[in-house]
């Protein structure tokens, strides 16, 4: 391998790192580094643009596209821009990759869209989705400085603008620490909840027909519309539709267990025993008949359904056979 060939795989491997990075660290500072390296040369946009394109293309380790890099987007800016400031000649391997793309317009107005786009997000309302899979706990640093810890299959809306910070909890579980702005209230909502805060930490998990907040610390204002309650450090409230039920002496530490992988129920239904351990598991836990409605108090290990088959197995009441990878439970 020659000179050249070594220095062009050589930047295809750092712009697949910095791919990777962003996924990983989507933080100031590492968009900041990231904007660095794209400015040392038009090279580096190319490469990136091209790495970008091919993973997509694949449909690899970001189906979600988590890191928000809109490629049709920017192509409707680059058809709509000025003159460019840089006009590199682009390689054949590019226009083989790109076809219909005029390059050289689109690494100027890359460069100053992805620039505007990233530095202004926080204020013009640009939204981003998170989420996580089976078995699968992320944490991802908020524009704001505030941390989102998102569960097993989870799923998050973030709209961040000059006036407000918008989190739609879409499905799951997450726990928020978040970071003050007096001028710009931090809001969880759920379809049956809306939390407000001002700076905290505090738990929201989101079920079928409920959604439970619980306040680890500082103060935070959770209702559905109808009513809603003042909740402080210790405190947690069931809400539905319907009712805001406030629990001043709540085990909020348990609330947040899962980060531990460690699932607590307290009268929890079997139904909603297994449907927790199948957002852990591919060997998914079914259950028959009214053997759903039983309840069940203990704390298991999330990643060990078989601990869960062991304790059950005591009661006589339940039938619990072996199905395919899973376990089927049903009454006697």
């Amino acid at each position: 391998m020659n000179t050249a060939q070594q220095n062009e795989t050589r930047l295809t491997e750092e712009a697949a790192d910095w791919l990777v990075q962003l996924e990983d660290n989507d933080s100031h500072e590492s968009r900041a580094a990231f904007f660095q390296w794209l400015q040392q040369s038009s090279r580096h946009v190319r490469e990136f643009l091209y790495v970008t394109e091919e993973y997509r293309r694949l449909d690899g380790m970001d189906p979600q596209r988590r890191i928000g890099l809109d490629l049709e987007e920017l192509r409707r800016h680059a058809a709509q821009a000025p003159t460019p400031l840089v006009q590199p000649q682009p390689t054949e391997r590019w226009r083989s990759t790109l076809g219909h793309w005029r390059l050289a317009a689109g690494i100027a107005i890359f460069i100053a869209v992805l620039a505007l786009a990233w530095q202004a997000a926080p204020y013009l309302g640009a939204s981003r989705t998170y989420t996580t899979a089976t078995g699968e706990q992320r944490s991802f640093k908020l524009a704001d400085g505030s941390t989102l810890h998102l569960n097993v299959l989870s799923r998050a809306e973030v709209t961040f603008s000059g006036r407000s910070r918008q989190v739609r909890l879409l499905d799951g579980e997450a726990l928020f620490v978040v970071q003050p702005d007096a001028a710009r209230p931090f809001q969880v909502a759920t379809d049956s909840a809306t939390v407000q805060v001002l700076g905290t930490r505090f738990n929201v998990q989101r079920r079928r027909d409920r959604t439970t907040v619980s306040v680890l610390e500082g103060l935070v204002k959770a209702g559905n519309g109808r009513s809603s309650e003042r909740l402080t450090g210790g405190e947690e409230a069931r809400i539905t539709i319907d009712a805001v039920r406030r629990n001043p002496d709540a085990d909020v530490v348990s609330a947040v267990a899962w980060r531990q992988r460690r699932l607590v129920f307290r009268d929890d239904t079997l139904a909603e025993v297994a449907a927790e351990f199948n957002r852990y598991n591919l060997g998914q836990i079914h259950v028959e008949g009214r053997a759903r409605d039983k309840q069940l108090i203990g704390i298991f290990n999330a990643d060990d359904p078989q601990s869960l088959m062991l304790f059950l197995g005591r009661d006589e009441s339940l039938v619990i056979k072996k199905d395919g990878t899973g376990f089927l439970i049903r009454s006697r």
